[in-house]
């Protein structure tokens, strides 16, 4: 459940093509991605892992790297949710740009303390 579905009447059910959003979209996805169990233990979890190794290694991650992981995401987030938006509508580069750095720095600590 969404939180607008609990403070607004308004679902996505209600909205069409090129309507904005009643949540920001960057935050949601990445709470799709850290909890949906298929999606995290396929997708998100093995790429976490390179992000380990490289910071082990001291070594600098490549952010790209994560790009078809969050486009994989948008599509998957936008099939389960039903939401009517292209996936190229969803989320621009800059958003998609946005969403990596925030799971890379909210995940910082556990990659210094070998949690993955």
């Amino acid at each position: 459940m969404k939180i607008n579905e609990i403070f607004d009447n308004r679902s996505t059910d209600d909205l069409r093509m090129g309507d904005e959003l009643p949540f920001n979209e960057v935050e949601d996805l990445i709470i799709y991605m850290k909890n949906d169990p298929d999606f995290y233990r396929q997708s998100l979890y093995p790429e976490l892992l390179n992000v380990q190794n490289c910071v082990q290694d001291g070594k600098k991650y490549n952010k790209k790297n994560m790009i078809p992981i969050v486009d994989s995401a948008v599509e998957s987030y936008l099939k389960k949710y039903e939401i009517n938006r292209l996936p190229e509508e969803f989320l621009l580069n800059s958003d998609k740009k946005e969403c990596i750095s925030k799971i890379l720095n909210d995940e910082i600590e556990n990659f210094r303390n070998k949690v993955y």
